[in-house]
């Protein structure tokens, strides 16, 4: 109830930096005091308490032993403040129940470290604070805070605040803003004119009641909207809080950096996961001695911009024209039926008809004998019997494994520059090796390892590894991923069309595209998305963090959110995705439309590469349908 009015009242009452410079130069103020700490300074965290966290594990790294710091300390500071009056850090740190005073002296070293580390300018009130100085206000600093005064001044300095005129601190004076007693204290210091002075903070009680009660005109700052996805589930991980709060305030710094859903998913979504998989590719590559790296296309354009942006010891690199499809098709020269050839591409039957498959091989010319063979060509391929498979097949196997061994021939070509570069790594978003597979088979003397973000194989490979999931780890976050993987991998995407075959002009092997999926209007969203995600790459990168190992659930936490979440669903509604055949990301249809017509419904389910969303989206019930879905997956394979 009490958060709730509080919460109530910020939103009735706060003002944003904007709006607080244009009441000032509509105003008749002479001087102006501002709050410190989440005012004119901004800490990356989301809560205080983040730092005594971040020192609880800088000790259990130090001394190899665990301290419950925050709860210590907390504690600490309820003894010092009970003494009465302000506490200041000393007062604190002399109440901390530590026995090893060596231990006490690092902790109190080490909290005044990361208390500056995480410590920068927000630059929208800096911009209100400039504006006060230059138009001649005398300007105050009144901070309710544990650090001294000395301490406070050079955290703003180092922000770039100068020319004020005194900063007021509650541990020195032993008096609080909240109480009102520093106000009145700062009142009579400097023969304060009660009228022509405003007071500017954050908090609702100390930086706006409490002045206004002493009869000092104030304003309540209140910082934009936050990040739409944070996972509370993950807010004790400490690795995921350093994502949670760089994003929270580059926010509240930069409100240009969103201007649309495809900039938000972009930034807080996707751009973690490619920040994370890219110190990993940097960490892997160096304990294998990878010599050269092949980022794989479609989604290896993204991944090796995402590489480069982060790598402190860049190992040269490119990216190959390859896909599933192109790599696939020299393999057909051993299809000894139909369901071989549907096998080896590992395409789905049921999103098929003869006509469409003889397309999806590009051998247009075997159309017409299909047809004098009495098959219907418009005749799903999950529908056909026996006989049929045998007739269809037969028609086409002659000029399919030539094309094949063409193919073979041409994909051979093709990689043969990369057979002398010595140890290899294949980047790629994963899921079944198939075109590492394919490298290998092409380039036996070549070392090849996988690098991947998900291994959905049935087995752990001894040529690959991934960071989020595999056969053995990471099976809750593989449902979440498996279940949307049309979505997840949209996201990484190039706009251009997939490589579907080879060909050679003039001794040159030239790979053919598929025109692409997507219209001008996704592309450009498209493109929003990972301009957005590259830009949270590089500010993360270039920023003060204290590094940590960026596991999985602190990398995933927010695309789990943002599945879980209808406005981002939605903004996915009009996408297309190439899984074999077109399809949308989102189902088109209403619940409604399908009971009309239940065919439908089974079709685009089943044809669905996102059937949590599928579900998500026509059954919007309280149910784990991700956890679904993977579940009825291994119960499948077992059979």
């Amino acid at each position: 109830m009490k958060k709730t009015l509080i919460r109530s009242s910020i939103r009735a009452f706060g003002c944003d930096a904007t709006k607080i410079m244009d009441i000032l130069s509509k105003s008749h103020y002479k001087s102006v005091s501002f709050d410190v700490f989440d005012t004119l300074i901004l800490r990356r965290t989301l809560s205080p308490d983040d730092i005594f966290k971040i020192v609880e594990n800088l000790y259990r790294n130090q001394f190899n032993k665990k301290l419950d710091f925050l709860e210590k300390r907390k504690k600490a500071e309820q003894r010092a403040r009970a003494k009465g009056g302000e506490a200041s850090l000393l007062d604190i740190y002399s109440q901390l129940e530590v026995e090893n005073q060596d231990e006490v002296k690092w902790l109190y070293i080490t909290e005044m470290q990361v208390e500056k580390s995480v410590c920068f300018a927000n630059a929208q009130m800096k911009e209100v604070y400039d504006f006060c100085i230059n138009n001649g206000m005398d300007v105050f600093i009144i901070s309710d805070m544990y650090l001294d005064k000395e301490a406070i001044c050079e955290l703003l300095e180092e922000a770039g605040y100068s020319n004020w005129i005194d900063v007021l601190v509650s541990s020195e004076f032993k008096c609080t803003k909240a109480e009102g007693e520093l106000f009145e204290r700062f009142i009579k210091k400097f023969q304060i004119d009660r009228k022509s002075h405003v007071h500017i903070g954050d908090a609702l009680v100390s930086d706006f009641i409490s002045p206004r009660k002493q009869r000092i005109n104030s304003l309540l700052y209140s910082e934009k909207q936050r990040n739409i996805y944070f996972s509370k589930k993950e807010k004790q991980n400490l690795p995921y809080l350093e994502i949670a709060n760089f994003i929270n305030k580059t926010y509240a710094t930069n409100e240009n950096i969103r201007t649309s859903a495809y900039e938000e998913i972009g930034f807080e979504v996707l751009g973690p996961i490619l920040y994370g998989f890219s110190k990993w590719i940097e960490e892997k590559c160096k304990e294998r001695n990878i010599k050269y790296i092949l980022f794989l296309a479609r989604e290896g354009y993204l991944l090796e911009n995402a590489y480069k942006a982060v790598s402190n010891d860049l190992i040269p690199s490119e990216v190959i024209l390859v896909s599933r499809r192109a790599v696939s098709f020299p393999l057909l020269q051993s299809a000894k039926s139909l369901d071989d050839v549907i096998r080896t591409l590992n395409i789905q039957a049921t999103k098929f008809s003869v006509r469409s498959f003889i397309d999806y091989l590009r051998l247009y010319d075997k159309t017409i004998q299909i047809n004098a063979s009495g098959i219907n060509g418009e005749t799903v391929l999950a529908s056909l019997n026996q006989k049929e498979k045998t007739v269809l097949f037969d028609s086409i196997k002659v000029d399919l494994w030539n094309k094949s061994k063409k193919q073979l021939e041409y994909l051979t070509k093709y990689l043969e520059p990369y057979s002398t570069l010595g140890n290899v790594a294949v980047v790629d978003v994963g899921w079944h090796g198939t075109i590492q597979n394919a490298i290998k088979e092409c380039i036996p003397n070549l070392s090849v390892f996988g690098l991947y973000l998900g291994d959905d194989r049935d087995v752990i490979s001894n040529n690959s590894e991934s960071l989020i999931f595999d056969y053995k780890k990471g099976q809750d976050i593989r449902d979440h991923i498996m279940a949307t993987s049309g979505l997840f991998e949209l996201m990484f995407l190039s706009v251009d069309g997939s490589a579907i075959e080879y060909s050679e002009s003039d001794g040159k092997i030239c790979c053919i595209k598929d025109r692409p999926e997507h219209n001008e209007i996704q592309e450009k969203k498209i493109m929003l998305l990972q301009q957005a995600a590259m830009s949270f790459v590089r500010g993360f990168n270039n920023s003060k963090w204290i590094n940590y190992s960026l596991g999985s659930d602190a990398l995933m936490a927010n695309y789990i959110c943002m599945i879980n979440s209808t406005k981002a669903i939605n903004a996915f509604r009009e996408m297309d995705f190439n899984n074999s055949i077109i399809e949308k990301i989102v189902p088109s249809k209403s619940i409604l439309e399908y009971i009309m017509s239940p065919k439908e419904l089974f079709r685009d389910f089943n044809n669905s590469s996102s059937r949590g969303i599928f579900l998500r989206k026509l059954l919007p019930l309280p149910m784990n349908y991700d956890r679904l879905l993977g579940a009825m997956h291994r119960k499948k394979k077992r059979k």
